[in-house]
C-alpha cells in the first residue's frame, strides 16, 4: 500500500472512531433500547468493534476484569461507555503502533535479502577484449556499416 493510501485510511479511521466516541455523548441513550439502530451507544460499539476487529476482541477479555476490579456492570450505560473507549484504545494501538512496526520489520527483512543479493559481484569478460569491439575511431560495428 502506498503512503498516500495509508494516510487516507488512517485519517478515515480516526474520523470515524472519533465520531463513534462523540455520538453517544450528544445523543442520549436509554438503558433498555427498543432497537439496535436507534440506540447510539450500541451503534457506536458495533462500529468500533468492526474498526478495531482483531484487537477489539480483547475487550471481551477485559470486560469481566473491569467488572471485578472496578465493580462496573458491563451492561450498564457506564460500562458500555467504558467498553467503547476500550475498543478505541485497542484499535488505536493495533492500527497505529503494532501494524506499522510489523510492516517495517517485513520491509527490513526483505531489504536485507536485497542487500545480500546485490553484493554478488558479476564477472564480466576481460576488459581488453571489450575494446576489440570498437575500431580505431571508436566506432561500433553498426556505426561502421552506416558510415560505409
Amino acid at each position: 500500500m502506498n503512503e498516500r493510501t495509508s494516510l487516507a485510511a488512517s485519517v478515515l479511521w480516526l474520523l470515524t472512531s472519533f465520531l463513534c466516541l462523540i455520538l453517544p455523548i450528544f445523543v442520549p441513550s436509554s438503558p433498555n433500547p427498543a432497537d439496535y439502530l436507534t440506540d447510539p451507544i450500541s451503534l457506536s460499539t458495533g462500529v468500533m468493534t468492526v474498526l478495531s476487529f482483531p484487537g477489539g476482541l480483547l475487550s471481551l477479555l477485559f470486560s469481566p476484569i473491569i467488572d471485578f476490579v472496578f465493580g462496573i456492570d458491563p451492561n450498564s450505560i457506564l460500562g458500555m461507555f467504558l467498553n467503547l473507549k476500550l475498543l478505541f484504545v485497542l484499535g488505536l494501538v493495533q492500527w497505529f503502533w503494532v501494524v506499522p512496526r510489523l510492516f517495517r520489520l517485513n520491509g527490513q527483512s526483505s531489504g536485507r535479502l536485497l542487500a545480500s543479493a546485490s553484493s554478488v559481484e558479476l564477472t564480466g569478460g576481460d576488459p581488453a577484449s571489450t575494446n576489440e569491439f570498437f575500431d580505431d575511431k571508436s566506432r561500433t560495428p553498426v556505426e561502421r556499416i552506416f558510415d560505409e
